[in-house]
Parts: structure tokens; sequence; C-alpha cells
């Protein structure tokens, strides 16, 4: 049965059909609005955990930057700590490695000064049996040597008991000290490089490239030379090369006495020895420190060397014309040709220019080389049987 409605006057009046249905359509209408409540209630709590979700987000990362900003602060503290570390590790390491030094400089400088009174004492004992009174150029020779040892033991006497404790003389005898070690020590080593290899550069080779000559060099062993050179030097620079130790006293008198009576000319008695001495470890030049230290020298690289080992210094060394240094360079400038190769008469040559070799030039040939060469072949004959010559020119 339905309920219908209709106006009376002011009255609506329903059938009872449609309001059952007013009745249910009010009932889904308040349960779709308290669903609605329900669902903006629910909405409205979503919205308050997201704000809450956010606001913990937010607090999260001022933590996370707070934190990252300790993290850097921390990593550049530890960064400044170990720069700190590897400053004072390094500081330490310096210091340790210059102590270090001073030590090994120290404990060095001992060594050497023992060598040194061994060298020395060498020498003077080498001085005083072989040098007598009537054969050297130095008169009373062996009282200067013993007054010069004695003045040299009574300064260090005077200077370890009295004056060494004086501020005005401890600071200067130091720096001599100093001064000899450094002079001593590199020239000991270089004598014993000298014992296996050719000089690297000497002081006249470096002249000779400052002055504009240039530096024209070879160096060979004495095996790569010709036995022609090394006799041709022998004959004509030093023919008792083979028996003395270092000075041929008579050559040197005779060259005194000759440069006394002719004195705008000048001879020199050096021996192959000596003049290896002086080019390896000294200038050119004259004066008493000069031909002192020359003396010393050659007496070391005597004792020290085999007579083969400074034929091949000298030969390797020796200035053969103007930049021209060494057997090498010289054979294959003046003749084309390895050392090894030179002839009789090329070797003659160029032996007769070792006086002066800027002024008595092999190419082309002196007047001077043209003379002196054929009487170097004379005396090459001469001294080609000779025993001793033939074991340093052909072992």
């Amino acid at each position: 049965m339905f309920w219908r409605g209709y106006f009376d006057g002011d009255l609506l009046y329903f059938d009872e059909e449609v309001s059952g249905q007013w009745a249910v359509g009010s009932w889904q209408w308040a349960v779709g609005s308290l669903q609605w409540a329900v669902c903006s209630l629910q909405l409205a709590v979503g919205s308050w955990q997201l704000a809450v979700c956010s606001l913990q987000l937010a607090v999260g990362s001022w933590q996370l930057a707070v934190g990252s900003w300790q993290w850097a602060v921390g990593s550049l503290q530890w960064a400044v700590g170990n720069w700190r570390l590897a400053v004072g590790s390094g500081v330490y390491i310096a210091m340790m490695n210059r102590n270090s030094l001073k030590n090994k400089w120290r404990i060095l400088k001992r060594i050497f000064f023992w060598v040194f009174v061994i060298h020395a004492g060498w020498f003077v004992f080498f001085a005083w049996s072989e040098f007598s009174e009537n054969d050297f150029i130095v008169s009373h020779l062996r009282l200067k040597l013993v007054l010069v040892c004695g003045l040299i033991i009574l300064l260090g006497l005077v200077y370890y008991k009295w004056v060494g404790h004086i501020k005005a003389i401890i600071k200067p005898a130091r720096v001599l000290r100093e001064i000899f070690f450094i002079l001593y020590i590199p020239s000991f080593l270089y004598l014993i490089w000298g014992m296996v290899f050719n000089p690297p550069l000497t002081i006249t080779q470096f002249s000779s490239v400052l002055n504009g000559n240039g530096l024209k060099r070879d160096y060979v062993s004495l095996k790569q030379m010709s036995p022609w050179i090394k006799l041709a030097v022998i004959a004509s620079e030093d023919q008792y090369f083979a028996d003395h130790e270092g000075f041929d006293l008579d050559a040197i008198e005779r060259a005194i006495q000759y440069n006394k009576k002719h004195p705008n000319r000048r001879r020199g008695g050096s021996t192959i020895s000596q003049q290896v001495a002086k080019n390896v470890f000294l200038w050119q030049g004259g004066g008493f420190i000069r031909k002192g230290l020359e003396v010393f020298f050659t007496f070391s690289i005597e004792k020290l060397w085999t007579k083969r080992t400074i034929l091949e210094r000298y030969l390797n060394i020796a200035e053969m014309g103007k930049g021209v240094f060494g057997i090498g360079a010289a054979a294959r400038i003046y003749f084309k040709k390895e050392a090894k190769d030179l002839s009789r008469a090329e070797a003659a040559q160029i032996a007769a220019c070792l006086p002066n070799p800027k002024r008595f030039t092999v190419k082309p040939l002196s007047n001077y080389v043209a003379n002196r060469y054929e009487d170097i072949l004379v005396q090459m004959g001469y001294l080609e049987g000779d025993e001793g010559v033939r074991l340093i020119i052909y072992n």
C-alpha cells in the first residue's frame, strides 16, 4: 500500500507510501552525513598526522643539518690535527736528520783525520828517505820537514792546551778545520776514484771551455791506444818513467840550471806522474803552494795507482791542441783515425806538441813539431827494448 501526499490549504498530507520513502531517504541522508562527518574527521586526523610528520621531518632535517655541520667541524679539526701531527713529525724528522748528518759528518771527520795522519806521515817518511840533501832542489830538506812537522805539532798543543777555550780563537779554528776536511775528504776520495776511472772534468778542461777554446775529448782505455803513442810520450816527456817513484831529480836540476841561464826560455823537469797530479787535482801555473801540493799528490798517485794507470790518465787528460784533450780526440781530429791505429810517426808528432800544444801545432805542422818529432823517433828506438818500458806498454 502506498502513501501519497496532497495539499489541503496549508497542510501537506502524505499517503502512507510516500511517507515511508521519505523516512528512508532521511535516514540514508543522516547516515551519509554521519559517514561524511566521519570521513572529514578522519581527513582532519590524517592532516594533523601529516602535519606532525612534516614537523618531525623538519626537526629531523634540522638535526641532520646540525649533525652534518658538527661532522664537518670534526673533520676540519681532524684535518688540522693531522696537519699539526705531520708538521710536528716533519720538524722532528728534520731535526733528527740534521742531528744524524752532524753525527755522520763528525764520525767522517774522525775517520779521515787518522787517514790524513797516516797519509801525511807516509809522505814525510818517503821524502825523508828518498830525497837526500844533495840531490833535491830544496836545500836542507830533511831539516825543513822536521821543522814544519814540529811547528804543526806545537801549534796543535798550544791550541788544545792553552788557547782552545778562547772564544775569539775557537770560531776561526773551527772554520779552518771544516775547510780542511771539506778540501781533503773529496780529494782523497777523488784519488781512490782515479784508480779505476778517468776524471769527469779537470780544472784545465773547464778553463778551456771558459776561454772559448771548447772541449774535445774521447776517453779510451790503454788497451785501445797504439803502443807507439805510449812509447812516444815516455820518450818525449819522461824517459825514466818506468824506474822512478814520481820524481826525476836529475831532470828537475837540469831544468833549474837551464832556466837560470836562459831566463826568457823555460824548460820543465816534471815527470808524467807530476803532470798527471797537476792536471787531475790542481790548476795550471806556479807558486810554492801549488808546487807543494803537486809533490804531495804525485807521491799519492805513485803509491796508489799503477804505472799503467798513470800513463792512461795522462794520455786521456793531457792537452794536445787548442781545446783538444786526450789521444782519442787528437787521433780523430789530426789523422781521422782511432787511437789504436796511430803509426809511429803520427804518435811522435802528437808527443812533440805536448810542451805547448796551443803554440806547437800538429795540423798545420809547426816547425817545432816537424823538428822535434824526428828526435822523438830516435829516442823511441832507444827505449823500445827497455824491459820496464815494455811491461808498461804491452801488458
